[in-house]
């Protein structure tokens, strides 16, 4: 029997410990596959990278191959289109994702060797595809897709978007390499590949905001679709079953919608559920940083809820009025401040570079940065980035596009800046860490002084290891110390400061010298460095 090949490309640079997060979509779509009668298999390329010795017997039996793609992933994709064509040009080829819903044509433009293009939900459209091209039936009639007709691309009808996501299937977790998907420290979000397993949970899809930066409701529409609490309920305990072998302590669950809290009677429902069957697991979510109601966040944090990411975007109003996020700076403060009450990890995130910032601009957003992470700097991160113009973006029809990132740590625009230069920027983002890295270092002291420990380990260790922080220089950053198989992170806050910096100094104390582990950003590579003490 053939099958249906669905294959994520590798994403470069993204992971710094060469694990992979795991996606939803190739888990998604395989069961809607069998659910259909179509037999299928997944390759992810973070886990195993398709190579022209290994590619003819990824093939066998293939006679469709679905790949999923995101703009980081297109320079992958072309690598990968050609190398499939050459070993079997009669494998028809479709890819889908994000970066096919928002330049479909563009794609399979640039891409000869792509045969069609699925645009928006593939849930639907991809198995009708599927079957119409074993069947021979006509294409034009299926919704949603790019096809080539006489050497042009055509688009079809508009496909609905899925009204009802309860309806959907359970993404096929059991069949997932879960030995090799990206584990963290804790659910604070620190990798580590002997922590935690993280598994993705969707459930929502849409956005009704229209952030400039942001695609989110051009791929996923502008009505937010939700999944009932009691379906999410179901699809976390099939998770768990699915790693049968794992103690819930020993993975966390990450809820990627893009406002989890966008109804709070659904999250007030849900925590319910989870409080009333006792699953005691934990898990993360993103929001806008737009709730007040204290009593919510105490239920989510007795639901199991450790952190939460908050688009805070940045430090000043006039920015966020001209982004269009429609929240304020007080706002932000104000939740990240009862967030931290009931002892939530948060993670707010900050863009500098937009294209009418200065230097004047961008110190606002970094004091709102540092400032924020005063609020409690044990729990909370304040992770500075690049502004991109993403395709489907607003911000993308605002300037000239210099270049594609092909990763998350890039260090220079993407774009012609009227007002700064890549120095700028790497010195802010360099000023970001260093402020975030002193504040925690304060507040380590502050907790010592206050339980009446000797400070003469910390202060010794604070001789020796800062002036290593202050010689890093843009494109590197210090992340990590990695000494005997055991990883301790000084760039972020951390839950117990106090003892991370016991840690250290017994790390540093009578040795040499330790490895420090940096990335480069501009290559997108770590890489391990001995520095003498």
């Amino acid at each position: 029997m053939n099958k249906v090949l669905l294959i994520y490309p590798q994403t470069s640079g993204q992971y710094p410990d060469d694990l992979p997060i795991l996606t939803l979509s190739l888990p998604v779509l395989s069961t809607t596959l069998q659910s259909k009668g179509i037999a299928c298999k997944m390759h992810f390329e973070d886990i195993t990278k398709i190579e022209p010795g290994n590619l003819s017997s990824l093939l066998y039996d293939v006679d469709i191959i679905g790949i999923s793609c995101m703009y980081v992933q297109v320079p992958r994709l072309i690598t990968l289109a050609k190398m499939i064509k050459s070993v079997a040009p009669m494998i028809k080829l479709i890819v889908g994702g994000p970066q096919a819903t928002i330049a479909a044509d563009e794609l399979m433009g640039q891409i000869p060797e792509i045969d069609y293009c699925v645009i928006g939900e593939a849930e639907d459209t991809f198995p009708e595809l599927v079957c119409a091209l074993r069947n021979g039936r006509k294409l034009k009639d299926i919704k949603g897709i790019c096809l080539r007709q006489n050497d042009r691309v055509v688009r079809t009808t508009k496909r609905p978007l899925i009204a009802d996501l309860d309806t959907l299937p359970i993404p096929d977790f059991a069949s997932l390499p879960y030995e090799k998907l990206v584990r963290y420290d804790s659910v604070q979000g620190e990798t580590n590949p002997h922590g935690r397993l993280a598994i993705p949970i969707e459930t929502s899809r849409g956005c009704p905001f229209k952030c400039i930066f942001c695609s989110a409701n051009k791929i996923k529409g502008s009505y937010c679709r939700l999944k009932t609490p009691k379906r999410i309920v179901h699809e976390i305990e099939q998770a768990m079953r699915s790693a049968d072998d794992l103690r819930p302590c020993n993975f966390v669950f990450r809820f990627i919608d893009d406002n989890f809290l966008i109804n709070e009677r659904r999250v007030r429902n849900f925590c319910e559920l989870l409080i009333e069957r006792g699953k005691g697991i934990e898990w993360s979510c993103n929001c806008r940083g737009d709730i007040r109601d204290v009593n919510l966040l105490k239920m989510m944090r007795d639901a199991g809820c450790r952190r939460v990411f908050v688009g805070a975007e940045v430090g000043y109003q006039q920015g966020l009025d001209r982004i269009g996020k429609g929240t304020t700076i007080k706002g932000v403060f104000d939740f990240v401040r009862l967030a931290t009450q009931q002892r939530i990890i948060v993670t707010c995130g900050w863009i500098i570079g937009l294209p009418w910032e200065n230097t004047k601009e961008i110190s606002a957003t970094i004091g709102a940065a540092l400032a924020i992470c005063c609020l409690a700097p044990d729990i909370i991160r304040s992770p500075v980035y690049i502004a991109t113009p993403f395709p489907g973006t607003a911000l993308s029809e605002q300037v000239e596009v210099t270049h594609w990132h092909n990763d998350l740590f890039s260090m220079t625009l993407p774009f012609k800046h009227s007002f700064l230069t890549d120095d700028d920027v790497k010195f802010y983002l360099f000023l970001s860490r260093i402020g975030q890295w002193l504040i925690w270092l304060l507040h380590g002291l502050s907790k010592l002084l206050d339980n009446g420990e000797d400070i003469s380990d910390f202060i010794e260790t604070v001789r020796v290891f800062l002036p290593r922080i202050m010689e890093a220089e843009p494109p590197y950053y210090w992340n990590n110390i990695i000494r005997e198989d055991k990883r301790l992170n000084f760039l972020l806050p951390l839950e117990n400061p106090p003892q991370r910096v016991r840690e250290l100094h017994q790390l540093l104390k009578g040795k040499k010298g330790a490895i420090f582990e940096l990335l480069d950003i501009k290559e997108g590579k770590w890489s391990k460095k001995q520095i003498l003490v």
